[in-house]
């Protein structure tokens, strides 16, 4: 699942990834990807923006740590700072947005998202 309010590059950096091979589920906002979450699909791996309205990146890592899904790796990408977002156990990897999308996919490719991703169609998700 691909995280990130904003919709220009949360489309192209959905399709630079769905181009190496992932589906991608994307959510504009924290509450947006718990809500996604609790859907049927099975996620593997979350890319996740820190700055975003409704919810925030950090605020979306603590709802997530007490509940299922809990142990879903995720992928900071962000040009936010991220220091103390280790403190989530399920944070695999940050990457600055300035590492681009290169920055990006070495991160996926290491954090074992080489599969790809699960795709599903539920209300409020693009995929």
């Amino acid at each position: 699942m691909l995280v990130d309010d904003n919709a220009d590059l949360r489309e192209t950096l959905a399709l630079l990834l769905r181009c190496d091979g992932h589906q991608v589920i994307e959510a504009a906002d924290g509450q947006l990807a718990l809500d996604a979450l609790e859907s049927a699909t099975t996620f593997h791996l979350i890319i996740l923006d820190l700055m975003m309205p409704v919810m925030d990146g950090a605020t979306f890592l603590a709802r997530k740590a007490e509940g299922a899904h809990a142990a879903i790796p995720v992928l900071i990408f962000s040009s936010s700072d991220s220091i103390g977002m280790e403190e989530f156990g399920s944070v695999v990897s940050v990457v600055s947005k300035m590492d681009g999308i290169d920055g990006l996919l070495a991160a996926v490719h290491r954090a074992g998202g080489a599969a790809p991703f699960p795709q599903a169609r539920a209300a409020g998700f693009r995929v």
